[in-house]
Protein backbone atom coordinates (compact mmCIF):
# COMPACT_ATOMS: atom_id res chain seq x y z
CA UNK A 1 0.00 0.00 0.00
CA UNK A 2 1.17 3.59 -0.74
CA UNK A 3 0.93 6.40 1.76
CA UNK A 4 -2.67 7.45 0.30
CA UNK A 5 -4.31 4.11 0.78
CA UNK A 6 -3.34 4.37 4.40
CA UNK A 7 -4.68 7.43 5.13
CA UNK A 8 -7.99 6.42 3.07
CA UNK A 9 -7.88 3.18 5.35
CA UNK A 10 -7.53 5.00 8.41
CA UNK A 11 -10.78 7.04 6.87
CA UNK A 12 -12.40 3.80 6.78
CA UNK A 13 -11.82 2.29 10.38
CA UNK A 14 -12.50 5.92 11.85
CA UNK A 15 -15.98 6.56 9.74
CA UNK A 16 -14.83 9.97 9.42
CA UNK A 17 -11.48 12.21 8.41
CA UNK A 18 -8.68 11.32 10.35
CA UNK A 19 -6.46 14.89 11.10
CA UNK A 20 -2.97 13.62 11.98
CA UNK A 21 -2.27 10.46 9.78
CA UNK A 22 1.26 10.97 10.06
CA UNK A 23 1.95 11.83 13.63
CA UNK A 24 -0.44 8.60 14.13
CA UNK A 25 1.79 6.38 11.52
CA UNK A 26 5.00 7.43 12.96
CA UNK A 27 3.88 6.12 16.45
CA UNK A 28 2.93 3.23 15.20
CA UNK A 29 5.60 2.41 13.48
CA UNK A 30 7.93 3.25 16.28
CA UNK A 31 5.51 0.95 18.66
CA UNK A 32 6.13 -2.08 16.37
CA UNK A 33 10.09 -1.42 15.82
CA UNK A 34 10.45 -1.82 19.36
CA UNK A 35 7.89 -4.96 19.38
CA UNK A 36 8.83 -6.60 16.81
CA UNK A 37 12.46 -7.27 14.63
CA UNK A 38 10.59 -8.24 11.81
CA UNK A 39 9.07 -4.92 11.54
CA UNK A 40 12.57 -3.28 11.39
CA UNK A 41 15.14 -2.89 8.12
CA UNK A 42 18.33 -4.47 8.78
CA UNK A 43 22.24 -3.50 8.69
CA UNK A 44 25.11 -5.21 8.50
CA UNK A 45 28.28 -4.06 10.45
CA UNK A 46 31.74 -5.52 11.29
CA UNK A 47 33.52 -5.19 14.40
CA UNK A 48 37.30 -6.33 14.60
CA UNK A 49 37.68 -7.54 18.55
CA UNK A 50 41.17 -7.34 19.79
CA UNK A 51 40.20 -7.31 23.86
CA UNK A 52 37.68 -9.14 25.27
CA UNK A 53 37.14 -6.96 28.45
CA UNK A 54 35.73 -4.60 26.30
CA UNK A 55 32.20 -3.22 25.38
CA UNK A 56 32.59 -2.70 21.49
CA UNK A 57 30.13 0.17 20.26
CA UNK A 58 26.78 -0.97 17.96
CA UNK A 59 25.47 1.60 15.83
CA UNK A 60 23.63 4.61 16.87
CA UNK A 61 19.70 3.67 17.70
CA UNK A 62 19.93 -0.05 17.16
CA UNK A 63 16.94 -1.83 18.20
CA UNK A 64 17.78 -5.55 18.14
CA UNK A 65 20.91 -7.58 16.95
CA UNK A 66 19.34 -9.94 15.02
CA UNK A 67 22.48 -12.35 14.54
CA UNK A 68 26.05 -12.33 14.44
CA UNK A 69 28.67 -14.11 12.08
CA UNK A 70 32.82 -14.80 12.92
CA UNK A 71 34.64 -14.47 9.99
CA UNK A 72 33.40 -17.99 8.39
CA UNK A 73 29.92 -16.80 8.15
CA UNK A 74 29.26 -18.89 10.98
CA UNK A 75 27.04 -17.96 13.89
CA UNK A 76 28.11 -17.04 16.89
CA UNK A 77 26.55 -17.46 19.89
CA UNK A 78 28.27 -16.57 22.71
CA UNK A 79 28.11 -12.88 23.11
CA UNK A 80 26.51 -10.35 25.18
CA UNK A 81 24.42 -7.25 24.15
CA UNK A 82 23.30 -4.20 25.76
CA UNK A 83 20.64 -2.25 23.59
CA UNK A 84 20.09 0.46 25.70
CA UNK A 85 23.95 1.56 25.72
CA UNK A 86 24.40 0.64 22.52
CA UNK A 87 27.36 -1.68 23.21
CA UNK A 88 28.46 -5.82 22.74
CA UNK A 89 30.79 -7.78 24.03
CA UNK A 90 32.24 -10.72 22.56
CA UNK A 91 34.04 -13.75 24.14
CA UNK A 92 36.65 -14.40 21.76
CA UNK A 93 38.92 -12.16 19.80
CA UNK A 94 38.08 -12.23 15.89
CA UNK A 95 36.57 -10.02 13.16
CA UNK A 96 32.54 -10.39 13.58
CA UNK A 97 29.24 -9.27 11.07
CA UNK A 98 26.97 -7.78 13.16
CA UNK A 99 23.35 -7.69 11.71
CA UNK A 100 21.45 -4.64 13.53
CA UNK A 101 17.86 -3.68 13.74
CA UNK A 102 16.78 -0.02 13.37
CA UNK A 103 13.36 1.62 13.05
CA UNK A 104 12.13 2.88 9.41
CA UNK A 105 12.27 5.84 8.39
CA UNK A 106 9.53 8.29 8.70
CA UNK A 107 6.85 8.74 6.28
CA UNK A 108 7.19 12.16 4.94
CA UNK A 109 3.57 12.52 3.66
CA UNK A 110 3.84 12.20 -0.29
CA UNK A 111 0.52 10.39 -1.51
CA UNK A 112 2.62 8.40 -3.50
CA UNK A 113 5.14 7.42 -0.88
CA UNK A 114 5.78 3.86 -0.27
CA UNK A 115 6.46 3.20 3.83
CA UNK A 116 9.41 1.54 4.74
CA UNK A 117 8.04 -1.29 7.25
CA UNK A 118 7.00 -4.24 5.43
CA UNK A 119 3.18 -4.05 3.35
CA UNK A 120 2.43 -6.81 5.74
CA UNK A 121 1.58 -4.18 8.82
CA UNK A 122 0.13 -1.65 6.45
CA UNK A 123 -3.50 -2.54 7.41
CA UNK A 124 -3.05 -2.62 11.01
CA UNK A 125 -1.23 0.28 11.20
CA UNK A 126 -4.97 2.07 9.71
CA UNK A 127 -6.39 0.67 12.72
CA UNK A 128 -4.01 1.87 15.01
CA UNK A 129 -4.21 5.76 13.40
CA UNK A 130 -8.10 5.24 13.90
CA UNK A 131 -7.61 3.80 17.57
CA UNK A 132 -6.06 7.32 18.34
CA UNK A 133 -7.75 9.52 16.59
CA UNK A 134 -11.00 8.16 18.43
CA UNK A 135 -9.40 7.64 21.81
CA UNK A 136 -11.85 10.42 23.56
CA UNK A 137 -14.20 10.57 21.32
CA UNK A 138 -15.09 6.92 21.14
CA UNK A 139 -13.44 5.28 23.66
CA UNK A 140 -15.34 1.45 23.38
CA UNK A 141 -14.30 1.59 18.95
CA UNK A 142 -11.20 2.90 19.44
CA UNK A 143 -10.21 0.04 22.16
CA UNK A 144 -11.90 -2.25 19.82
CA UNK A 145 -9.76 -1.12 16.70
CA UNK A 146 -6.02 -1.19 19.35
CA UNK A 147 -7.29 -4.59 19.91
CA UNK A 148 -7.50 -5.79 16.25
CA UNK A 149 -4.17 -3.78 15.66
CA UNK A 150 -2.14 -5.85 18.35
CA UNK A 151 -4.14 -8.84 17.23
CA UNK A 152 -3.04 -8.54 13.41
CA UNK A 153 0.48 -7.21 14.42
CA UNK A 154 1.12 -10.27 16.08
CA UNK A 155 -0.23 -12.51 12.86
CA UNK A 156 2.16 -10.55 10.76
CA UNK A 157 4.75 -10.76 12.45
CA UNK A 158 4.48 -14.74 12.99
CA UNK A 159 3.48 -15.04 8.66
CA UNK A 160 6.96 -12.88 8.38
CA UNK A 161 8.98 -15.09 10.90
CA UNK A 162 7.75 -17.91 9.74
CA UNK A 163 7.06 -18.06 6.19
CA UNK A 164 9.44 -19.63 3.47
CA UNK A 165 11.09 -17.17 1.07
CA UNK A 166 8.28 -16.28 -1.30
CA UNK A 167 5.53 -17.69 0.52
CA UNK A 168 4.17 -14.60 2.93
CA UNK A 169 1.16 -15.33 4.37
CA UNK A 170 -0.76 -11.99 4.90
CA UNK A 171 -3.11 -11.45 7.79
CA UNK A 172 -7.03 -12.35 6.99
CA UNK A 173 -9.17 -8.34 6.35
CA UNK A 174 -12.63 -8.23 7.76
CA UNK A 175 -14.64 -6.17 5.34
CA UNK A 176 -17.62 -3.61 5.97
Amino acid sequence: MNWLAIKEQADIEKGSKCQFHRRRFNEAKLLLSNMYVSACKFQDTTIDVNDTSLNYPLPANTKHVRKVRDEDSKPVLTYSVDILAETIRFVYVGTYTVTCAFETSDIVGADGEIPQISSVFHYAMAKFIAAKELEYSRPDRSNELLAEFYSEIAVADKSRTTARKGRLVLPSRRSY
